[in-house]
């Protein structure tokens, strides 16, 4: 069986309007999932100045208390 002309035409721009939807579909999911990508790298490398920056603040209360403690020790 054979499709008319005129139905055949229209078939095929349906079909080349849904390949080119579902080009710009995943050309945007693709960029989408490159700015992701690029945030948790943002990300990652922001954590370890965040980690480190509490273990300053760790380090300097311990220092604290110890020399708290050396100079409340007895006998000096």
């Amino acid at each position: 069986m054979q499709i008319p002309p005129k139905e055949e035409i229209r078939r095929k721009g349906r079909q080349m309007r849904n390949r080119e939807a579902a080009k710009k579909f995943r050309e945007r999911k693709k960029k989408q999932i490159a700015d992701l990508e690029k945030k948790v790298c943002i990300l990652s490398a922001q954590n370890p100045n965040a980690e480190m920056a509490d273990l300053l603040e760790r380090l300097d209360q311990v220092i604290k208390e110890r020399d708290k403690l050396i100079r409340e020790r007895p006998g000096d």
